[in-house]
């Protein structure tokens, strides 16, 4: 085989290694300790919570007869239960959320983002109401409320309380300074009350979220601790969905001592039966868990170490893409009557997944959650970040988001310029040296046929004689290039700014096709710029230099279907890639027109010196 053309198909190996390399889905996370994190899963219960939360017995009573886990007890029955119905409560908004709860189970039902529209044409026309607005949770009758309550109970066995179930009294009071805060109670028959306070503020994106039990009785003696569920998320809207994008995701983040961050991210498919368990340690603790799809996400964040000691995500039953249930294992202490309320306190946070917006909310904590959209690969996420601040900053500028891939696009090439340029001249200067020394070289091709490796011989000691030597600088090229392909790829698939980001004409969107028109009697639609993409490539491709060596030319005839795989590969992708391809395709025309002026001009020079 000859050498070039083995070369094309390392390097052809090499590209799509890299890409599953980036693209691959990050490996499992063993727990602490190297345990299995599925382990215990399967029982809704982490092992280090076997021990502190109090078992029911059969029909409902306790083992010891008292409150779950509290030897002598007061009885059940010995306190009135709270007893109320369901309690219309008005929605929290302000100019970023709308929440609405419910008192049955003290639940989030609906979060809906008012700054983020369905539809391209909603955000243009900046349409307000439900119906046009981002909404982060499926239907309400299916799929199960988030902030939920219950306890954290063996399974197959019945909860003593279900405060997942049952209406609680809410108390509804706003501050002079606009924030409000609705405090859900519920008083058991054995003497407890577990109390939720949910609270927020304008300009937030969080909510702030308080657990406590307090005891009704003075001389209540029990386990210290009510070890609880709180869930995050009884499932995720699935949007945006594309040829490059995936199903929404539940994901869990343990922080060791050190603050290095263990994440485990699983799309739904891959957690029906068999959940994820990630458990804290002596080494570790519990960040967040949550779920997210392409843009926006739902993340519960312990506000304090020790406030939560494990977290669970599950994934079952129909609609699976969107039905992931992700809670965390909490251990609320138990205040005494006539004491200070004693809480476990977590943040919130409902919204797009945008970097900028949490650090100004003080959540950096769910930052990791956004690297991964960036790839597995960690070595280059720092070309993600760079090109999208600099992406940033000419949108700033020009107001528009095409514009300023336009302009990212040409100041990369301008930046590689120079090596292009020194890539190009070498290989017309040798291509040049290779149409003197073809005749020689067929002499010498005749001359040894049957003998290929004196042919070798030869054909290299005639090339150093002429100083013919072949550019090695076309793989500097491609090694800068590739990076930043990708890293384009990654931004257009997951940035939040470029979401129904609008170019020009029809174009609206920049993170979806094109979508000229729809093509009759299909579900495919015409996309017009990965065709243009796909003629400047060619174009570009057919103005380089061709090569005297028979079997070069063969290898280059072949690299002529790159771009038309290319064309077929990204046909259903983001706009804003094949804009970015087509920009690139026609500076690359561009200078191989200003580089062959260069050599006309030099070899008309030569000609006159020799004269």
């Amino acid at each position: 085989m000859d050498r070039r053309v083995l070369t094309t198909c390392l390097a052809c190996i090499l590209f799509a290694l890299l890409y599953w390399k980036i693209f691959a889905p990050p490996e499992p996370v063993r727990g602490p300790g190297g345990t299995d994190p599925q382990a215990s899963a399967t029982t809704g219960r982490s092992p280090a919570d076997s021990t502190d939360a109090p078992v029911p017995a059969a029909g409902g009573a306790p083992r010891n007869g008292g409150a779950p886990g509290a030897p002598g007890a007061t009885p059940a029955g010995a306190y009135p239960a709270t007893r109320v119905g369901a309690v219309e409560i008005p929605p929290f908004e302000n100019e970023h959320l709308k929440v609405t709860f419910t008192n049955r189970g003290a639940a989030v039902r609906q979060v809906w983002l008012k700054e983020h529209w369905l539809t391209a044409e909603g955000k243009q026309e900046r349409r307000q109401g439900e119906e046009h607005w981002v909404s982060l949770f499926p239907p309400e009758a299916t799929y199960g409320d988030a902030l939920v309550l219950s306890e954290n109970v063996i399974a197959g066995r019945a909860a003593r309380y279900g405060l997942d179930q049952v209406n609680w009294k809410v108390d509804d009071e706003t501050g002079a300074d606009g924030r409000r805060r609705l405090t859900f109670t519920y008083a058991t028959e054995d003497g407890l009350e577990f109390v939720k306070r949910v609270e927020a503020g304008p300009g937030d994106h969080a909510l702030d979220v308080e657990l406590g039990v307090r005891t009704l009785a003075d001389d209540w003696s029990g386990q210290p601790y009510q070890t609880m569920i709180l869930r995050a998320t009884g499932g995720i809207e699935d949007v945006e969905r594309g040829w490059f994008t995936t199903e929404p995701q539940g994901v869990t983040m343990l922080l060791d001592r050190a603050g290095e961050p263990t994440v485990r991210q699983e799309m739904a498919s891959g957690l029906e039966g068999d959940p994820v368990d990630a458990s804290a340690s002596g080494q570790t603790h519990v960040a967040f868990v949550g779920a997210s799809n392409l843009y926006f996400g739902a993340m519960l964040a312990p506000k304090r170490e020790g406030d939560a000691t494990s977290a669970h995500l599950y994934a079952e039953g129909d609609h699976l893409p969107e039905k992931i249930r992700s809670e965390l294992v909490v251990p609320i202490p138990v205040s005494k009557a006539g004491e200070e309320l004693k809480t476990v306190s977590f943040d919130y946070y409902v919204g797009p997944k945008d970097p900028r917006l949490l650090e100004d909310q003080g959540l950096a904590v769910f930052q990791p959650l956004i690297d991964l959209d960036y790839g597995s690969w960690e070595s280059f996420r720092w070309i993600n970040k760079l090109l999208l601040v600099v992406l940033r900053f000419f949108h700033d500028f020009t107001g528009n988001w095409g514009v300023g891939i336009i302009l990212l696009t040409l100041l990369v090439r301008i930046c590689m310029f120079p090596i292009t340029r020194t890539q190009q001249l070498s290989m017309q200067r040798y291509s040049q040296k290779m149409q003197v020394l073809k005749p020689k070289l067929d002499a010498l091709r005749a001359k040894y046929k049957e003998k290929p490796q004196k042919f070798a011989q030869e054909q290299m000691k005639l090339l150093k004689e002429h100083n013919a030597k072949p550019p090695l600088l076309g793989c500097l090229t491609i090694l800068i290039t590739f990076p930043i392909f990708i890293a384009m790829f990654q931004i257009l698939r997951t940035a939040i700014d470029l979401r129904q980001a609008p170019f020009v004409g029809w174009i609206n969107d920049l993170a979806l096709p094109d979508a000229m028109f729809d093509i009759p009697g299909t579900s495919f639609a015409f996309n017009l710029l990965p065709i243009l993409a796909t003629i400047a490539f060619v174009g570009q491709m057919k103005m380089a230099p061709k090569p005297a060596d028979p079997q070069a030319q063969q290898q280059q005839k072949i690299m002529m279907f790159m771009p038309i795989m290319f064309g077929v590969m990204f046909y259903g992708y983001a706009a804003g890639l094949s804009l970015y391809m087509l920009t690139s395709s026609m500076w690359g025309m561009f200078e191989y027109k200003v580089i062959r002026q260069k050599l006309l001009g030099d070899a008309q020079r030569e000609a006159a010196a020799a004269r």
